[in-house]
């Protein structure tokens, strides 16, 4: 569990798509296991430009802390595509836990 001290805070998982949205069967398990740990979980979810629509829902928060995933890139992914993390970490005063995964 991830910050289990936060268990009573409200949880939102913001999910901004370019094309079709979150599958659903993958939303009710993400949903059911956030639900055992978290008290009060919100999905946002939209379609469109990812970046602006990630940096839109995070600039309307007045109280967050930032949890977003980091996939291995090559360097010359991150030279073409910049990370989305850069932008958040950029623009937003939000504490901001990136976790990596191997």
């Amino acid at each position: 569990l991830l910050f289990p001290q936060l268990s009573d805070y409200p949880v939102s998982v913001v999910a901004v798509r370019k094309g079709k949205p979150v599958d659903p069967e993958e939303k009710y398990k993400l949903k059911e296991w956030l639900h055992n740990h978290y008290k009060d979980v919100d999905f946002i979810e939209s379609t469109g430009n990812i970046r602006l629509g990630l940096l839109e829902q995070l600039l309307r928060a007045r109280s967050a802390f930032i949890v977003m995933g980091a996939y291995g890139r090559s360097a010359l992914s991150n030279f073409f595509h910049p990370s989305h993390a850069a932008s958040v970490l950029k623009i937003t005063s939000h504490p901001v836990f990136i976790a990596h995964r191997r």
